[in-house]
């Protein structure tokens, strides 16, 4: 009697599990340039020379805005020893206000360049992340922050 009722209930119960643990799906619009890797639940495009360009979700846990999670980033950036290039910027997207920016780490000779951006929406945050070389970054900026723009709940 005791294992029949563990099989009634575990239907419920795993509906209930995967009901509060599913990712959420969102829109972003691909950058001119960029080739499809994946979409949907993760968001990944690649340029020709190799520059990732990757949208993914966080839970937004405890709930706070922009303001709050610009600020954890920042501190989290510079203690990992990133060299930052702006006091960052904010922009509109229809997922909310996000703000993004932009660091510079040196390696091998050469100066790589990161973008973090964070669009807080409800209980998700929207996190995007670029990085190549800064030649190679310098090329695709703009449509990226473009692409940052469009950034939508499904």
């Amino acid at each position: 009697m005791k294992s029949r009722s563990i099989l009634i209930f575990l239907p419920i119960l795993l509906m209930i599990f995967f009901s509060t643990s599913c990712v959420t799906t969102f829109h972003v619009t691909l950058p001119e340039g960029f080739a499809l890797v994946e979409e949907g639940k993760r968001f990944l495009a690649v340029s020709p020379e190799g520059l990732k360009y990757r949208v993914k979700t966080e839970p937004n846990y405890p709930e706070k805005d922009v303001a709050f999670w610009s600020a954890v980033l920042i501190r989290q950036l510079e203690d990992e020893g990133y060299k930052s290039r702006s006091d960052g910027e904010y922009f509109e997207c229809p997922a909310g206000r996000g703000f993004f920016l932009e660091w510079n780490l040196p390696y091998g000779g050469e100066t790589f360049t990161y973008m973090t951006a964070i669009v807080p929406h409800g209980e998700t945050i929207y996190v995007a992340e670029s990085a190549a070389e800064h030649s190679i970054y310098r090329v695709y900026r703009e449509v990226i922050l473009e692409s940052l723009k469009s950034i939508s709940a499904d």
